[in-house]
């Protein structure tokens, strides 16, 4: 990974124009579900346990499909590295008929999700106002798919900043909708959490027609072909199922390791659901800007591999992996400097503030090992490498830190605290594995890249 210094600096200087626009989106994004969170813990403390168990299982679902749509990324990234642009078109429609069968069995899953409650033993009186949220969450799904499939294009291509605009401009309106919904303004009866899930679906589709509407008006998208046949491609469709899928339960897995923790401790009452919701709710929103980071890593890693440039790869590999470990060491000591402050924002109850900036403590101990694991999963996702790292989060989350986290939790009757020392330990267990992974693949012969286009080209 070895390069000249001035080459290193602009390498990091690239990766960081293309981060931070997809940091402010996902930022932005994040902000949605901290304004439902805010505006239900001010509603109540039951309405703000619903949404957060409701969440708890929307986000498996949502972000596993974000997961394989991810494939859309360095698909297109690769082809513009090659400078094959009259073939990204073809990927990108591919993409929007994914995103649309997808929405298929997302929608479903939302819709039936009611066993979970039982098998999780969360308290029946939740059960209603946690159903209602959801059936109106999925109402957005597909649009919420599509719009992915549209930004991951367009960050494909390098275009990162359309999508930043957009989600700055959703979080008004989602707390407009929130406002109206859950308070029953404007004519309609207040509908608490349920309210809640009628926003987002609101602020998605929103956000799937500005997209849409700046995609296809782009002059400089002319040359990409993205309006031609529309009908499904096997060939195509398989590559993206290839590579995202894969992606999509790695991904999966690690966001069910945080909603395993939150049903679990479901058991144990609405201010402990409250407080780990609110510490959960600052890490999500904290871990955007490494999240953002991996994306903008990924689409360096994979326009340098499909110019054939290995030096390339191991150039922006090592750039990344530098800023992510500098970027949250500067985290983990935000985290350990304001945690009460951050719990204060959500509510006035003390023993559910308390608990919650104890937990943002040991947050703090798993943002480092968590921005490296996502680093090194933007390089091994650029290369179009998933199943390894798939298997890798298996073990780290599964075999590790979901069993560590019951039996301290549980078992030990540590409660909250002891669960969120599993998460340190699967998050640690999973940069270790990942980390190996690229230093594995980016010392292998030359004709990995070779290898690599033969397989996926």
């Amino acid at each position: 990974m070895s390069s000249t210094p001035a080459v290193f600096r602009k390498e990091v200087r690239e990766i960081t124009r293309l981060a931070l626009p997809v940091i402010g989106a996902m930022v932005a994004q994040i902000m949605l579900s901290t304004t439902d969170t805010i505006m239900s813990g001010r509603l109540s403390e039951d309405t703000l346990a619903a949404v957060g168990i409701g969440n708890s299982l929307v986000n498996p679902v949502q972000l596993f499909l974000l997961g394989i749509l991810m494939a859309v990324n360095p698909v297109v990234s690769h082809l513009y590295g090659g400078k094959r642009f009259s073939e990204i078109g073809s990927r990108f429609r591919q993409g929007l008929w994914l995103a649309a069968f997808l929405s298929v069995p997302g929608v479903l899953l939302l819709v039936y999700a009611e066993p979970a409650l039982h098998w999780m033993q969360i308290p029946a009186d939740l059960h209603p106002e946690i159903i209602g949220y959801m059936h109106a969450w999925a109402w957005g799904l597909p649009a919420c798919l599509l719009f992915l499939a549209l930004r991951f294009f367009n960050e494909g291509v390098g275009i990162t900043r359309p999508p930043l605009f957009i989600m700055i401009a959703a979080v008004p309106l989602n707390i407009a909708a929130n406002y109206v919904f859950m308070y029953g303004k404007l004519g309609l009866p207040a509908m608490g959490p349920v309210g809640v899930g009628y926003a987002t679906s609101t602020v998605w589709v929103f956000a799937f027609v500005c997209l849409a509407a700046w995609t296809f008006s782009n002059k400089g998208f002319h040359k990409y072909h993205l309006l031609g046949h529309t009908r499904p491609r096997w060939n195509h469709l398989k590559e993206l199922i290839v590579i995202g899928v894969p992606n999509g339960i790695s991904i999966g897995m690690e966001i069910m390791m945080f909603a395993l923790v939150t049903l679990f401790l479901g058991r144990l009452g609405s201010q402990v659901v409250a407080s780990h919701q609110i510490a959960l709710n600052v890490a999500s929103f904290l871990f955007m800007i490494p999240m953002g980071l991996s994306s903008a890593i990924s689409i360096r890693i994979g326009q340098a591999a499909g110019a054939g440039s290995l030096a390339g790869v191991k150039r922006t590999a090592g750039a990344g992996l530098g800023l992510a470990a500098a970027g949250n060491s500067c985290l983990t000591i935000f985290t350990l400097t304001f945690a009460h402050a951050l719990a204060g924002l959500y509510t006035t109850e003390s023993g559910v503030r308390e608990l919650a900036a104890s937990l943002l403590l040991l947050a703090a101990v798993f943002q480092l090992s968590d921005g490296i694991q996502v680093a090194a999963l933007g390089i091994l996702r650029g290369l179009k490498d998933t199943r390894v790292p798939m298997l890798s989060n298996a073990m780290a989350y599964w075999l590790a830190g979901i069993p560590a986290g019951y039996y301290l939790g549980l078992e030990r009757g540590m409660g909250a605290a002891g669960f969120w020392w599993g998460l340190i330990i699967g998050l640690t267990a999973a940069a270790f594995l990942h980390g190996a992974r690229v230093y594995y693949l980016l010392n292998r012969k030359p004709d990995f890249l070779l290898s690599l286009s033969e397989k996926h080209g």
